[in-house]
């Protein structure tokens, strides 16, 4: 059976931002006897009680659904099969509202353990610096947006970051420069260390950096995709991606195309993510979906991002299937994962993963088995 980390990750992927702050539940009953009955009435071998049983559960909608999709990973066989047919039994209702927070909900989940270890790291700008060294993409999110809000002092700091660090690092600093974009203090801040600075090759980065913000074209962000630094590089390839959806034909794609062989970790992350941008917007080519699917199959340090683009393709990204498939059996949890979120995206359409699936189901990592017993339920709606 899952441990209780599972299912309080499988709760609160379904609870509203209102219930994990300590609001009220959505429902005005009081169903808080009837949910510590679950597993027991979920096991029970009365199968002359078990029909009333059932009827019982599925009056609670959508407040039973977390338990039954932990009840899916559950070890014996009459739980898992009882909870598979509640949960298409579930009234119209209950799926759609799942469906339609499902996304919204994790990110928020995401954001808030970000944040709390966000805050173990001390509030100076230097705290923030070593903030965007850790492990966590999220924390360095939060370490990027702090250092935005510090204002353009901190772009100094910035250019030295995107120098020094490691690959990861970089993104976030990119980050950080996005949210400052255009703010009138960012760009005189970014000429004047592009003339006074000491370091020649900040003085380049920061003269660069200030043009592309100036020039509303693609032009400039194409000419630093094949500058030889690669932070420059990775800048570019994120922000062609909002050009590409609105670009001609054939002159932005096949440059993102090519990024994402770069010898760059960063620049191959920022191009998956900015084809991702295409996927949100209803782009659906297939070269691209086939261009993310090699890399889920053959960059494991990019493998979770492009999963997270693919993800924006919904079930128009069916021809990945095979490459995620093989990316459940990564080592890496975050990966696993990734691969499980994007199965439950693609639907009805990725019941070819439900043995591999099934599988994850008893990962030794609860996310795992978590996102596997979503991306299941996914495909049964």
């Amino acid at each position: 059976m899952l441990t209780n980390t599972a299912f309080l990750i499988c709760s609160l992927a379904f609870l509203s931002p209102a219930q994990l702050l300590g609001g009220t539940p959505r429902s005005g009953n009081d169903n808080g006897p009837k949910v510590d009955a679950f597993v027991r009435m979920l096991s029970t071998t009365d199968d002359t009680a078990w029909p009333e049983q059932a009827k019982e559960l599925l009056a609670l909608g959508e407040d039973v659904v977390p338990l039954l999709l932990v009840a899916l990973c559950d070890e014996r066989p009459l739980v898992n099969i009882r909870a598979r047919k509640l949960l298409q039994e579930l009234p119209a209702t209950a799926k759609h509202h799942l469906r339609e927070h499902y996304s919204s909900l994790r990110a928020f989940i995401r954001d808030l353990v970000a944040e709390l270890i966000f805050k173990t790291y001390p509030h100076t700008v230097q705290g923030h610096l070593d903030a965007l060294q850790d492990e966590i993409p999220a924390v360095r999110w939060c370490a990027a947006r702090a250092l935005a809000k510090a204002g353009p002092t901190t772009l100094r700091d910035v250019l030295r970051v995107m120098l020094e660090m490691p690959p990861d690092t970089t993104e976030a600093a990119l980050r950080c420069l996005r949210h400052q974009n255009g703010t009138e203090g960012y760009l005189s801040e970014l000429k004047r260390i592009g003339t006074t600075d000491e370091d020649a090759v900040v003085r380049e980065m920061a003269t660069l950096l200030a043009d592309s913000y100036s020039d509303d074209s693609y032009d400039q962000f194409l000419s630093l995709l094949k500058h030889a630094n690669p932070a420059l590089r990775a800048f570019a390839a994120s922000k062609l991606g909002t050009h590409a959806v609105l670009a001609p034909e054939g002159t932005i794609v096949p440059h993102l195309l090519h990024a994402l062989g770069d010898n760059s970790l960063a620049v191959r992350r920022s191009a998956v993510r900015s084809l991702g941008v295409l996927g949100q917007a209803g782009v659906w080519k297939p070269d691209v979906i086939q261009a993310l699917a090699d890399v889920v199959r053959h960059d494991v340090d990019a493998q979770v991002a492009a999963c997270e683009a693919l993800e924006r393709y919904g079930e128009a990204a069916a021809p990945a299937i095979p490459a995620l498939i093989l990316a459940l059996k990564s080592e890496r949890e975050q990966n696993r994962s990734a691969a499980a979120a994007v199965l439950g995206s693609i639907g009805e359409k990725a019941s070819a993963a439900a043995p591999a699936l099934g599988i994850a189901l008893h990962d030794e990592s609860p996310e795992v088995a978590c996102f596997a017993s979503l991306a299941l339920y996914q495909m049964l709606t």
